[in-house]
């Protein structure tokens, strides 16, 4: 396995594991439930994560790190908002 397949697969596994954890945060903010500091740090962490590897967000990530980032009072704050504040930009 080369260096650059095996990145691609490693690049794949973030995806995928931070697609069940939008899915998961979504579902949780439609019960208007809060959302773990933990979780919102993963997402964070990881949307930048790819778009430091110039890869493209899927939509459902987008929207779940834009809504989490939005300024209410129910979201995020303090370091996990300027996470989430940096990986959209």
């Amino acid at each position: 396995m080369t260096d650059r397949s095996n990145q691609s697969e490693k690049i794949a596994e973030v995806v995928r594991l931070a697609m069940l954890l939008a899915r998961h945060v979504l579902a949780t903010l439609v019960m208007e439930r809060s959302i773990p500091t933990q979780q919102a740090v993963a997402l964070a962490e990881a949307a930048e994560l790819l778009r430091n590897h110039d890869v493209g967000w899927p939509p459902l990530l987008s929207q779940v790190v834009y809504e989490l980032g939005a300024d209410r009072g129910d979201r995020p704050t303090g370091r996990t908002r300027d996470l989430l504040l940096r990986a959209q930009h």
